[in-house]
């Protein structure tokens, strides 16, 4: 968010759009289906989807919450507000570049992180073969998920290009 209404600072404020709201209708409980179906379209197009949930009515808003957390598409993972805010701010402070490297094929990715993060990715456009040991390969060879990162830690990953 910006800070004050010039747009000329950053507030440090991240904010995120609610998906659903618990105490819109029809009731939560009746609504698990529609908001799987959205659930998965946003992770298909890789966005998050948020949802408020309030504690009062917690018999049904309960039993809603389980049953999505039950049938969460593949891939999908819940977590809570804290966890999910310490990511996105340690995301939003990460500092990177790539390097090349001595072939054409082979570039050196440095990372440096101010807070503790885990499940940083980074999407390349070309096919990835392999990555150092700072890094996974993900199942689509073009993603790499960096290794837990400490407060204040500096890394680099070697990747290699397919051909």
């Amino acid at each position: 968010m910006p800070l004050e209404l010039g747009f000329d600072e950053d507030s440090g404020i991240l904010e995120f759009p609610l998906t659903f709201e618990d105490e819109e209708s029809p009731r939560l409980d009746q609504r698990v289906a529609p908001a799987l179906e959205v659930i998965r379209a946003n992770a298909e197009n890789e966005a998050i989807t948020s949802i408020l949930i309030h504690p009062n009515e917690a018999r049904y808003k309960l039993s809603a919450e389980q049953d999505i957390l039950e049938q969460l598409p593949p891939g999908v993972v819940a977590t809570d507000m804290l966890s999910f805010a310490r990511f996105w701010r340690a995301r939003d402070r990460l500092k990177w570049t790539v390097i090349p490297a001595q072939t054409r094929l082979t570039v050196r990715l440095m990372v440096t992180t101010e807070e503790e993060a885990a499940g940083l990715t980074f999407k390349f456009q070309h096919l990835i073969k392999t990555v150092d040991e700072n890094a996974t390969l993900g199942a689509d060879g073009r993603q790499l998920v960096l290794r837990s990162l400490k407060a204040g830690e500096s890394i680099s990953v070697e990747i290699q290009y397919a051909e």
